[in-house]
């Protein structure tokens, strides 16, 4: 008989919970509907923010009588310097990608249930 047509048990459940095929379909009958869409499309939209946090400085001592403390060019990072990366934070491609593999599957598990 169809494996789908027994009954759930204790140990069967966990595993329907963690099929990809049943999250679709939680997934789609929560956002069902163009509003529901354009609400799920905002939330994947939605990324942390890629900044990197503020370089601390040493502050100079005012009290003191050299010169140097008095110039704002002379403070020193308080950390290791980090040469690689970018300052200018950019949205990683992955998402983009995963954004475009959703939507598909949307559209096909919306075709399939019409």
């Amino acid at each position: 008989m169809y494996s789908y047509l027994r009954p759930l048990t204790v140990l069967t459940l966990p595993l329907l919970l963690r099929s990809p095929s049943f999250l679709l379909f939680i997934l789609c009958g929560l956002f069902r509907g163009i509003y529901g869409l354009v609400f799920l499309g905002y939330l994947l939209s939605q990324s942390p923010p890629a900044r990197k946090p503020l370089l601390q400085v040493r502050k100079p001592n005012l009290h003191s009588d050299s010169g140097q403390d008095l110039n704002s060019c002379s403070w020193r990072p308080l950390g290791p310097k980090r040469t690689n990366g970018s300052t200018v934070p950019r949205r990683p491609q992955v998402h983009l990608y995963t954004n475009l593999l959703l939507d598909h599957l949307l559209q096909f598990a919306v075709r399939r249930m019409t």
